[in-house]
C-alpha cells in the first residue's frame, strides 16, 4: 500500500467514537486541511511527518491531564479492559500484573500533555516509546487499537468531544510518528 514511510506518516482516524456529527480538523505544517465529516468508515490518510498541535487541540488535552494525576490507577485498568475488550489477542502481549503497566501508561500520556508544546522533547519521548515498544512486539496495527482504547477510555471518563477531538488528532500524529519511527524499513 504505502513505501516507505520517510516523508510522510499513515494516521487512522478512528474518531467515529465521537458520533457521527463530530467534524475534525487535521492540522499540517503550512496549510489546514478542509474539516472531514466523520460520517464515512475509519480511513487512512497521510499527514505530515512532524509533530504539529494546534492551540486548540494543546489546551483540550491539558484540560484532561485531572485524569492521569487524580485518578491514574482508574485510567490506567480501565485503558486495559478496554484495550483486551477490543483486541482479546493482545493479552499475550502483557504480564498477568498490571499494575505496571498502568503505572506507565499514565505516566506516558502525563509526559505527552507536559510536552506536547515543546516538539524537539516530544520527539524524543515519542521516538524512545516506538522503540521500546517494537521490543514488547507491537507491530504497527495495534497502534489503531490502542488509539480506540484510548478515546474510549477518556470518553468513560468523561471527556468532552473537543477532548476527544483533540486527543485524537495528537494521537494521530504520534502513533504515525512512532510507527515510522520504528517500521520505516517495511513496506506498508
Amino acid at each position: 500500500m504505502l513505501q516507505r514511510l520517510a516523508s510522510a506518516c499513515v494516521a487512522p482516524t478512528w474518531l467515529s467514537l465521537l458520533g457521527p456529527t463530530v467534524k475534525r480538523r487535521t492540522a499540517s505544517l503550512d496549510c489546514r486541511r478542509s474539516e472531514l465529516e466523520l460520517t464515512s468508515p475509519p480511513r487512512t490518510e497521510l499527514i505530515p511527518y512532524d509533530m504539529f498541535f494546534t492551540s486548540s487541540d494543546l489546551e483540550h488535552i491539558t484540560m484532561t491531564r485531572p485524569a492521569f494525576a487524580q485518578g491514574a490507577e482508574r485510567t490506567g485498568r480501565l485503558f486495559y479492559d478496554i484495550l483486551f475488550e477490543i483486541e482479546p489477542d493482545l493479552r499475550a502481549l502483557f504480564p498477568d500484573d498490571r499494575s505496571d503497566m498502568t503505572r506507565k501508561f499514565v505516566a506516558t500520556f502525563a509526559v505527552i500533555i507536559d510536552s506536547a508544546k515543546d516538539t524537539d522533547t516530544l520527539r524524543r519521548v515519542v521516538v524512545s516509546l516506538a522503540r521500546r515498544h517494537v521490543g514488547y512486539a507491537v507491530e504497527p496495527r495495534h497502534y489503531e487499537v490502542v488509539g480506540r482504547a484510548f478515546l474510549e477510555t477518556l470518553r468513560r471518563l468523561g471527556a468532552s468531544r473537543a477532548q476527544l477531538a483533540a486527543w485524537s488528532n495528537v494521537y494521530d500524529v504520534i502513533s504515525a510518528h512512532m510507527v515510522s519511527t520504528a517500521y520505516s524499513d517495511l513496506d506498508m
